[in-house]
């Protein structure tokens, strides 16, 4: 703080380096001088200081393109007498505008509350419609029926609702990312598993097109690790789609492996493909919002141009790196290093080929009834078509209470549950239920949130209420199965 000593009432005796840094003058400069063109109010004070004995305050001085507060604070000698005073300089303080300036970010971040809860209420609206959309396109696809202009028609309807849900999702992402609204997480997971599941579920467009799609594992990599998983499987997602779009023959390749630092993994994961290649030129911006090559393609293989954009947002956000190299006409490889702290090492399984989750036969699912929670009855009738095609029997509950009614006279070996819903919501219905299985002495029935909310936080407040796992709509059959094939094949087993 700029401090100085006057002695008598005209001559500054002392001051430190912050003083004179900002008004210069010698140690016994004339306060007169010193306070030139503010001597008229500087003065004033300095004269009723030395007359009544009180500190005295000038407001808002100009110095140095600044404004300042000089505080003056008396001095006394040993019988009582003011012999000099201390000087003080503060930055001004407007308290007006100050006032104006707290009220005015009040209203940006009460503005930001409202943004934040308009895009997970949109999310809401858009995906549970959506959800009804994508299934039953699916579930048209796989007829067996159909004449060709059918066929035709439904694989269009199938084609387009795909795209439709990768736009939604692209843009709610990217409305998030803009607004610094993503959280990441630290949890721990299972990477191999992860990474296998996604080539899993991507093999199957894959398989569609004629392509291979496999994966690669390094021996000397651990599985389990602490980050975030739903993030680390949104870039995975994005890279290995594009990789599928734009490869008309070959195949897929997803590799996995480390450098051991300490603490922490620099995780590795690569993506090659076998695809059209990206020109020189379009590397540069690649990762750019909106960038997707030239006008020709962007007709040719539709998409947001956001993808590659929000995996370097997400990339940089979790402090990685992201990078592609590209030979064009032969394939590109996208590169991804993200550092992740590691937990007790462990070896890895054997690399293998993703394939899909195998559909457990009907006579054996039939010998399982699963509840489906949900008030939407156009996803109920997707989600009982499902569960039907895939040979399960059912119950439907269109709100908790009736839920909770349907799990207190019935054993269920899974249960989907909606988390938005009127009268109690999921959430609560999930912990409700919990509470019956503890004064039952009961094993806990799988629970599997289905929702259009798709935040890290949306998930964690389901963990948090006692479900298993988190299903995201829309949601394909393969989704669908390997939820079933994980929790009830799974409680199976103990």
């Amino acid at each position: 703080m700029p401090a100085a000593v006057c002695w008598g009432d005209s001559q500054t005796v002392l001051h430190n380096d912050s003083w004179h840094r900002l008004l210069g003058g010698e140690q016994a400069a004339p306060l007169k001088k010193v306070w030139q063109p503010q001597w008229r109010d500087v003065g004033a004070a300095v004269t009723i200081l030395l007359n009544e004995g009180e500190g005295r305050t000038v407001r808002a001085l100009d110095l140095e393109n600044s404004r300042y507060d000089l505080s003056l604070v008396p001095v006394r000698e040993e019988d009582g007498r003011i012999g000099g005073f201390m000087q003080f300089l503060s930055e001004f303080v407007d308290h007006r505008l100050y006032g104006q300036l707290v009220e005015a970010k009040e209203i940006a971040e009460a503005a930001n509350v409202a943004k934040s809860e308009f895009l997970a209420n949109m999310s809401h609206e858009i995906r549970t419609p959506l959800n009804a959309v994508v299934g039953i396109a699916g579930l048209l696809n796989q007829a067996k029926n159909l004449d060709e202009r059918q066929k035709q028609l439904v694989t269009t309807l199938h084609s387009s609702s795909s795209q439709l849900m990768e736009l939604i999702n692209d843009v709610l992402d990217f409305a998030r990312l803009e607004e610094n609204a993503v959280q990441l997480e630290e949890t721990e997971f299972d990477l191999f598993e992860l990474v296998h599941r996604m080539a899993g579920i991507l093999d199957v467009e894959a398989r569609q097109k004629g392509l291979t799609m496999t994966m690669r594992y390094a021996a000397d990599m651990a599985r389990r690790h602490v980050g975030d998983p739903l993030r680390i499987q949104q870039i995975l997602t994005n890279l290995l789609s594009n990789a599928v779009k734009f490869t008309e023959q070959g195949g897929i390749i997803v590799s996995v492996s480390g450098q051991e630092m300490p603490g922490y993994t620099n995780v590795r994961i690569e993506v090659s493909d076998t695809g059209i290649g990206i020109e020189p030129a379009r590397r540069e911006n690649i990762f750019e919002k909106f960038s997707q090559g030239s006008a020709s393609m962007q007709r040719q293989y539709g998409g947001s141009g956001l993808g590659l954009s929000i995996c370097k947002s997400l990339t940089d956000l979790m402090g990685g790196q992201i990078a592609v190299s590209s030979d064009p006409g032969k394939g590109s490889v996208f590169t991804v290093i993200i550092p992740l702290k590691k937990m007790q090492a462990e070896a890895a399984p054997v690399p293998v080929q993703a394939t899909p989750v195998p559909m457990m036969a009907h006579d054996t699912a039939r010998q399982h009834r699963i509840l489906i929670v949900e008030d939407h009855p156009d996803n109920v009738l997707v989600a009982a078509t499902l569960l039907e095609e895939l040979g399960y029997n059912y119950d439907v509950a269109v709100n908790g209470f009736e839920a909770l009614e349907k799990f207190s006279s019935r054993s269920y070996a899974m249960i989907f549950m909606d988390v938005q819903m009127p009268e109690i919501d999921g959430l609560e219905t999930t912990r409700r239920i919990r509470a019956m299985e503890r004064e039952r002495h009961t094993k806990q029935v799988p629970i599997v949130a289905i929702t259009g909310h798709a935040s890290a936080k949306d998930r964690e407040n389901c963990l948090q209420a006692g479900m298993q796992d988190y299903l995201s709509k829309p949601f394909r059959m393969e989704d669908l199965r390997r939820m079933l094939h994980q929790y009830v094949r799974a409680r199976l087993s103990h």
